[in-house]
C-alpha cells in the first residue's frame, strides 16, 4: 500500500531453448482520454539470446 511505483521480474524460456529476462516498471501518472481515470506508465526492459524473441515480446504489450 501506498507504492507510487512496481517493478516486475519475468524470467522463461522461448521457443528453441533461448533465455529471455523481461523487467516492467509501472508507475501511476500520465494522461489518459477519461479525466477521472489514471494511466499506468510503463517501461519495459526485455534481454534475450534470440532477437526475434524480443521483438514478439515487446510487440504482445504494444
Amino acid at each position: 500500500e501506498g507504492k507510487a511505483s512496481h517493478t516486475l521480474y519475468l524470467a522463461g524460456v522461448y521457443r528453441g531453448g533461448h533465455d529471455v529476462l523481461v523487467r516492467a516498471k509501472m508507475a501511476l501518472g500520465g494522461t489518459t482520454a477519461d479525466p477521472g481515470a489514471q494511466a499506468i506508465a510503463m517501461q519495459l526492459t526485455i534481454r534475450s539470446t534470440d532477437e526475434s524473441a524480443v521483438h514478439v515480446i515487446a510487440s504482445a504489450v504494444e
